[in-house]
């Protein structure tokens, strides 16, 4: 599990360079592929995982779809962005949430109907919840 984490930071520096740089990786992520569609929020109690491991989860998640919105991969990178922001939602962290609204208001004309829907659904209940997404 410990050479696991390691994995996904190095993956996190890796895209991170992709998207700053416009650098291609995808032969990196095809090479990982089984672990990245394995890749789960870790379950433990101790105090690393349950505070610092979950935000890694959702910046992991937020870069794979900037790097697939990027590349034109829209039904992947809509995924992964849903998976950052429902995280980043499940976990307060306002400035995560942010950043995943902004991204999605980025791409939102290549999204499919069943992701403008669900976004939509989020809009609503943030709104209901006394703040506005697209105030942003």
């Amino acid at each position: 599990m410990a050479g696991e984490k390691e994995i996904f930071a190095e993956l996190l520096n890796i895209i991170e360079v992709a998207n700053r740089y416009n650098v291609d990786v995808d032969h990196i992520l095809q090479r990982f592929e089984p672990q990245i569609a394995a890749y789960q929020e870790p379950s433990s109690s101790d105090m690393y995982t349950q505070q610092v491991l979950p935000e890694e989860y959702v910046r992991f998640w937020y870069k794979m779809a900037k790097y697939s919105l990027n590349k034109g991969r829209y039904p992947y990178g809509f995924e992964c962005l849903i998976n950052a922001f429902e995280k980043a939602v499940t976990i307060n962290h306002g400035i995560l949430i942010a950043n995943c609204i902004g991204l999605f208001e980025r791409y939102k004309a290549y999204a499919a109907p069943e992701i403008l829907a669900r976004y939509d659904l989020w809009e609503r209940n943030d709104q209901k919840d006394g703040f506005n997404l697209s105030d942003g």
